[in-house]
């Protein structure tokens, strides 16, 4: 029986393997293209097996890239085909939706992010420029309304809504004016953030209607 250290759970489920199959007068096998083979060989040596390791060097292969590129766009795929069709269809658009319709609704939501989302990658220069955008957008979305949301209670849905509208199209329209540069010292997002809290708090001086007061 051998005795064994391990910090991970990936360690503990690899010298399990391989104190158990490995046979006692046999040997192991490595065929190393990065860190995980050799900490499998160290690993194998520390539990007292011999080992042979074909090292190969770091490599990218096609095959993992595109695995890597195809996890990444599944959950982005998943958490925008739901976020639009839970968040925005069926809390505002369509309360009374039926799960068979909601549901047809997320592959329309999930196939149209995909083409959008092809023809992004055609028109944007790289990867970085994508994410820039992504990321920009959703805190210039999302910002205002999450701390207005959190420190006052008189923020109706009108007004939450509304500045979302107001932050996206601003953020959009000093990009394309400016050419991604801004206005002296404010950013397209951050244009885009001050647009939106002055949309929150003119909400604020409008008269309320008689329903709201009582």
């Amino acid at each position: 029986m051998a005795w064994f250290t391990c910090s991970t759970p990936w360690l503990c489920s690899v010298e399990a393997a391989l104190t158990s199959l490995v046979p006692r007068e046999g040997k192991l096998l490595v065929l190393a293209n990065g860190a995980y083979g050799q900490r499998m060989a160290e690993t194998a040596l520390r539990c007292g097996i011999p080992v042979e390791v074909k090292d190969f060097g770091e490599t990218r292969s096609g095959a993992s890239i595109f695995s890597a590129e195809l996890s990444a766009t599944d959950a982005i795929l998943f958490m925008l085909s739901s976020s639009l069709a839970v968040d925005l269809y069926k809390t505002f658009l369509n309360p009374q939706v039926t799960e068979q319709k909601l549901l047809a609704a997320g592959r329309i939501f999930c196939v149209g992010s995909g083409v959008f989302g092809v023809l992004l990658a055609i028109v944007l220069p790289s990867i970085i420029a994508a994410i820039s955008i992504f990321y920009g957008l959703i805190a210039v979305v999302l910002f205002v309304p999450v701390i207005a949301g959190l420190y006052s209670r008189r923020v109706l849905p009108a007004a939450a809504l509304s500045s979302i509208a107001v932050a996206l199209g601003t953020t959009l329209l000093a990009g394309y004016l400016t050419h991604g540069h801004g206005w002296s010292l404010f950013s397209p997002q951050a244009l885009g953030i001050c647009a939106a809290a002055l949309v929150v708090m003119s909400f604020r001086f409008l008269p309320s209607r008689p329903e709201q007061a009582s």
